[in-house]
């Protein structure tokens, strides 16, 4: 299963941001705890390099390895999980802060001249784009991981956001 940004109708977009307030009223943590799992589950970890948001875990493994590594079944831990959301997203603030901010789209939003379905047309892909998802079809696991960001921004609320340095 995979999402096709580009044939996404007007009623797809509806229930996108419907189900992405939905996620925002969640538990912070447990919305922290989604993200790492999602994470794991890609094989990936949160990057330290700038303009890198997240990295595979294995770079230029040989088939060996990488099989050795599908196989491990050991699950990570809720609380390693929580972490590592926290990590995510505390990338996701310091790396898209100028594109989520600077976008004239943001001022309508926040000034309540547009929603924030005509907002999550522009963000979403600017996310996705932080990610390294070069394509425009997405995988249910990387749709956690913008979906989820776009969550907590949500609930820390855009203004509060950009108005901290």
């Amino acid at each position: 299963m995979s999402l096709n940004l580009t044939q996404l109708t007007d009623n797809d977009w509806k229930n996108l941001t419907s189900e992405i307030q939905e996620i925002s009223k969640r538990d912070e943590n447990d919305i922290y705890t989604t993200l790492g799992n999602a994470l794991y589950d890609l094989g990936y970890d949160v990057s330290d390099k700038v303009n890198e948001l997240i990295k595979p875990k294995m770079s230029m493994a040989s088939p060996k390895q990488v099989m050795q590594y599908v196989a491990d079944t050991t699950p990570i831990t809720a609380d390693d999980a929580e972490e590592k959301g926290k990590k995510y997203m505390e990338r996701v603030k310091e790396q898209l802060k100028p594109a989520i901010c600077n976008n004239p789209s943001l001022k309508n939003l926040i000034d309540g001249v547009t929603t924030l379905e005509n907002y999550l047309k522009v963000l979403l892909p600017a996310i996705l784009a932080a990610l390294g998802v070069a394509s425009i079809t997405i995988t249910p696991v990387i749709l956690t991981l913008a979906a989820g960001a776009i969550a907590l921004l949500i609930k820390i609320g855009f203004d509060a956001y950009c108005s901290t340095q």
